[in-house]
């Protein structure tokens, strides 16, 4: 199972945000730790249009895929970006997307995704409560980009998009730290 994190630059309602501190580290950086610690995945790859993502790779040794412009405007499907990265690594197997910006999703919620998946054979979502999408893990076949699946129900990890889902997103994660016995949280 190959792990994909999309890391565009263009973000309109907040600019950088990929890139921007995140308590102690940029955004993308949760994403892939996080996803470096996740034994069932072969390898992680991001696949990004911005340089400063870019660099944030290189300096973690994490495959980084450049983006075509075209695959990189607000209003293309996130998954012609992931097509856009399996092709280029020859990957044609299971597919775990990981928004950069759900930085809250946690390592059990990735295991059970990806323990549902493995038992019905069908593509796996995490969702609000009300069932909508909520951008933090994405289990998918290889050629079938179908929202048909499973469900999980995740309301613990909203996806940034604006300055308010940041500062609830940043104060869950710094009482989530604060709660932890090995990790206390910097401060800015």
């Amino acid at each position: 199972m190959l792990a994909i994190i999309p890391a565009r630059r263009g973000s309109r309602r907040l600019p950088g945000k990929n890139t921007r501190t995140f308590i102690d580290k940029p955004l993308i950086l949760w994403t892939i730790k996080q996803a470096k610690r996740v034994e069932e995945f072969t390898g992680v790859v991001v696949t990004t249009d911005d340089p400063a993502v870019q660099a944030i790779c290189r300096e973690h040794n994490t495959r980084c895929i450049s983006r075509p412009m075209e695959l990189a405007r607000e209003d293309t499907p996130t998954w012609w970006a992931v097509e856009h990265a399996c092709y280029t690594q020859n990957w044609y197997g299971p597919v775990c997307l990981l928004q950069p910006t759900s930085p809250n999703r946690t390592l059990k919620q990735i295991h059970n995704a990806i323990d549902i998946f493995n038992a019905t054979n069908q593509n796996v979502t995490t969702v609000f409560s009300e069932g909508e999408p909520n951008g933090s893990i994405y289990l998918r076949h290889w050629k079938r980009w179908d929202w048909l699946g499973k469900e999980i129900v995740d309301a613990e990890t909203p996806d940034i998009d604006t300055q308010y889902d940041w500062d609830l997103a940043e104060n869950y994660m710094r009482q989530k730290l604060a709660a932890a016995p090995h990790r206390t949280p910097k401060t800015n």
